[in-house]
């Protein structure tokens, strides 16, 4: 176990929070009150078993699986009080049990996880994990400072493979405490009084971010901006294998990647929303956008064994948005240099302790309300869950899967990720901004610009 862990009492542990979760605990304390919470985090898969199981044999799976999930990831069962998280190991059977009956559900009444999704506007305590007998889909909902994309799933692949291949030997609760994860920035060797150069950079990020404000934004559901709601809607369109074939080589051919051409056509999507504005038209665009760093910490923190960590930050960027080529020079200068720089990463400390103290002061008038959509990109689904499980009790295989955040703001925020050879595309939004109409004709403009101006070149 770290240093930063410290026995509390016999079974239970505690250290400070760092600023990279205090960001996200920040941020779901504030947007609580309207009843949802901004930034809570659900994912799935939609799972058929070979040969069927009854749903008591599933239910007594799962609740294995999930148990052995917790012990190998304890950071899952973690609870924030304060500004120090909390780990309390299952001291006897009783305690094992109940907390199986808070966090398994079994749901048999929703249809489809896309008719879950809206309810789950708060995260509870703990991380807990659904059954919807209906459509075989497992969902994990949990705090986004507990983890992040791609460690969601990771997560969702070793559940799975717990589920398909069931742990023979016993487990014993108390040791799994040595597992709990450090803080990031010890990790990172991120100091909370970075040199002035690092320094510097950061602010220069957010000052561009401020300076483009009011991005373009999708348009809102009614003039003016609607009130927040609680609740979050998801939608998706998977463009289908060839065509995201043909991306992938568009891409390659121009010299970047899939997540540069699809945020430069999030922009243009963006445009074409916009009736006064014509897609080579200048517009200023901001976003925070989400980077991993997962691939920064060393072994075995940048692993699955550690997949229960938000091992990512938000860059904030800013930049005058002119044409299709010129808009994807700059984001591939953005994702390839300027996100993972040392510099960056070295000032990161500082930087995401100002970004929480900056959402806990007022709103400053003079900087517009954010409103655009952000993209996060998830990449090629298959390095981290596999499309079957196989094993001698029969073959657990994953036809779908998916992630989203609720959203308790006026962004947009739309996660992109190839599963199975096609590209997912998937906003989520708040419904008291935005309508499914609006959402879905946005998605249909993202994808006319992904094929129609940026497949040409393959």
């Amino acid at each position: 176990m770290s240093e930063d862990w410290k026995a509390t009492s016999p079974g239970r542990w505690e250290r400070p929070i760092d600023s990279l979760e205090d960001y996200f605990v920040t941020i779901a304390d504030l947007t609580r009150p309207v009843g949802g919470e901004h930034f809570s985090l659900s994912f799935g898969a939609q799972i058929k078993f070979h040969p069927e199981r009854t749903l008591e044999d599933i239910e007594a799976a799962l609740k294995q699986a999930w148990t052995v999930l917790r012990f190998e990831h304890p950071q899952l069962a973690t609870t924030v009080e304060g500004s120090h998280m909390v780990y309390e190991t299952l001291r006897n059977e009783s305690a094992q049990q109940d907390w199986l009956s808070r966090t398994v559900v079994m749901d048999t009444s929703s249809n489809s996880s896309a008719e879950l999704f809206p309810q789950l506007n708060q995260s509870p305590k703990q991380a807990v994990l659904y059954y919807l007998r209906t459509s075989s889909e497992v969902v994990i909902h949990s705090s986004h400072w507990r983890t992040d994309g791609i460690g969601a799933t990771l997560l969702l692949s070793q559940l799975l493979k717990h589920i398909a291949t069931p742990l023979t030997s016993a487990i014993v609760f108390g040791s799994e405490c040595a597992r709990l994860h450090p803080s990031h920035f010890a990790l990172l060797g991120a100091s909370d009084k970075p040199p002035e150069a690092s320094q510097y950079i950061t602010d220069q990020s957010l000052a561009d971010y401020i300076a483009h404000l009011p991005s373009i934004q999708i348009p809102s559901a009614g003039e003016p901006m609607q009130k927040l709601s609680p609740t979050t809607h998801r939608q998706e369109i998977v463009i289908c294998d060839q065509q995201t074939t043909d991306l992938v080589a568009s891409a390659r051919a121009r010299g970047v990647t899939l997540t540069v051409v699809a945020h430069a056509a999030l922009i243009h999507a963006t445009k074409r929303m916009n009736t006064s504005i014509s897609l080579d038209e200048n517009a200023s665009y901001a976003c925070i956008c989400p980077v991993s760093l997962r691939d920064q910490l060393p072994s075995p923190y940048n692993g699955p064994s550690y997949a229960a960590s938000v091992a990512m930050t938000g860059v904030p960027m800013g930049f005058t948005s002119t044409n299709l080529k010129k808009d994807i020079e700059f984001l591939q200068g953005l994702y390839r240099n300027e996100a993972k720089r040392p510099e960056r990463i070295e000032g990161l400390r500082a930087f995401q302790t100002k970004m929480t103290t900056i959402l806990k002061q007022p709103p400053i008038a003079e900087v517009p309300i954010p409103a655009h959509p952000t993209l996060n990109s998830l990449g090629l689904i298959e390095q981290n869950l596999q499309s079957s499980y196989p094993s001698d009790h029969g073959d657990l295989e994953v036809d779908k899967y998916w992630i989203g955040t609720s959203v308790v703001d006026h962004t947009v925020w739309v996660y992109i990720w190839t599963w199975k050879k096609k590209l997912t595309i998937s906003a989520t939004y708040n419904t008291g901004i935005y309508d499914d109409r609006i959402i879905g004709n946005f998605l249909e403009q993202f994808s006319q610009v992904l094929i129609k101006e940026l497949t040409p070149l393959a």
